[in-house]
C-alpha cells in the first residue's frame, strides 16, 4: 500500500502550474506599456526635484557662475551669467 505525501505534488499539477520565467516575461509585457505611459508623461514631475536640487547646488556653490535653473518640461536649461565677447551661432 503506497499513500501519497500530503507535502508533494503530481507531475500532472506541476506541468499545469507554468514556467515561472515565461509568467514573469508576460508581466514585463504587460507592464511595460503602463510604466512607458506613466514616465512620459509624468516626467515633468519626476523632474521637479532634480531641478530644484540642481539649482539650489548651482545658484549655492557658485553664484557668480550661475544664474538660475529653469524647467522647461521634462529639460532643464541652466542659465549662466558668463558674458561673452562675441555672438555665438547655436544652442
Amino acid at each position: 500500500m503506497t499513500e501519497e505525501n500530503p507535502g508533494t505534488s503530481s507531475g500532472a499539477e506541476h506541468s499545469s502550474a507554468g514556467n515561472p520565467v515565461r509568467e514573469m516575461f508576460i508581466l514585463a509585457l504587460f507592464y511595460l506599456p503602463l510604466g512607458f505611459f506613466l514616465w512620459f508623461y509624468l516626467a515633468s514631475v519626476l523632474m521637479w526635484f532634480p531641478s530644484r536640487l540642481s539649482d539650489w547646488v548651482l545658484t549655492g556653490f557658485f553664484p557668480e557662475l550661475f544664474e538660475r535653473v529653469v524647467q522647461f518640461g521634462f529639460q532643464l536649461e541652466i542659465q549662466t551669467r558668463v558674458q561673452l565677447s562675441r555672438q555665438v551661432e547655436g544652442q
